[in-house]
């Protein structure tokens, strides 16, 4: 997650789901996964702004962004002015490591160091949180992805996801599409699963505007009946139903 493409359509159709989840009773964090800036463009899908159809499905929010995107305020924290997200822990220290050489060993060993205090310090910040949406640039960790490389910063590692949910939380996962067949993409997310405790539910949520974006929704036992509640109403509501559907999880 980058600081300056805050407001863009994943953004709308991103608060609208956390928007129905909070409304669960369960505190909620959001750990923003945040990485250094770069020369992409990767918010510049803001002309939903101007249709009816994203705008009638949360007017609030809708004119949120747009302020934000007017005043050029497109950063991340900004969602913490928007009163229905003021409650929200968050997670916020940026995730880098290309400062760290990884040609021997000892900076190999510091780069799994650093990013292991990242998520230490972030795993003490959301300690009161039920629920934590986990917000990284493509999603979690890929087998041929280097846990120390550069790019491994764009990812939540599986281990990670463990610990969260060994802790006690549910968790909800961005992913971004990839290229693959859509049941050899869904087994990669089972694979995650069938490594937890076996009372955890899945369920994959697609925002399927301009390009597919999935949140993946680990339910602990004891959250399940809540979360389920609000996603099946999120879901059945004709004002986002057009922008969102479940997927087939065999």
């Amino acid at each position: 997650m980058k600081n300056q493409y805050f407001g863009d359509v994943g953004d709308f159709g991103k608060y609208g789901l956390l928007s129905a989840l909070s409304s669960s009773g369960l505190k909620l964090g959001v750990n923003w996964y945040l990485t250094s800036n770069d020369t992409k463009t990767d918010g510049k899908f803001i002309e939903y702004l101007d249709k009816s159809e994203f705008i009638d499905s949360d007017v609030e929010l809708a004119d949120f962004l747009r302020g934000c995107i007017d005043l050029e305020n497109r950063n991340v924290s900004e969602i913490k002015n928007f009163e229905r997200f003021s409650q929200f822990e968050y997670h916020d220290d940026i995730l880098d490591l290309k400062h760290i050489q990884a040609l021997s060993e000892s900076g190999r060993r510091k780069r799994i160091a650093t990013r292991i205090k990242w998520f230490e310090d972030s795993l003490q910040k959301l300690s009161s949180c039920n629920l934590i949406f986990c917000d990284p640039d493509n999603g979690i960790e890929t087998k041929a992805m280097s846990k120390i490389g550069v790019d491994s910063v764009k990812y939540v590692l599986i281990d990670e996801i463990k610990t969260m949910i060994e802790k006690g939380h549910s968790l909800v996962v961005y992913n971004h599409r990839d290229r693959s067949t859509e049941d050899a993409y869904i087994s990669r997310f089972n694979e995650v699963k069938n490594q937890l405790s076996s009372d955890i539910s899945l369920r994959i949520i697609r925002f399927n505007r301009y390009s597919a974006r999935d949140y993946l929704v680990f339910m602990q036992e004891n959250h399940k009946d809540q979360l389920n509640e609000q996603m099946d109403k999120f879901l059945s509501d004709h004002k986002w139903k057009r922008h969102f559907k479940e997927i087939v999880n065999k």
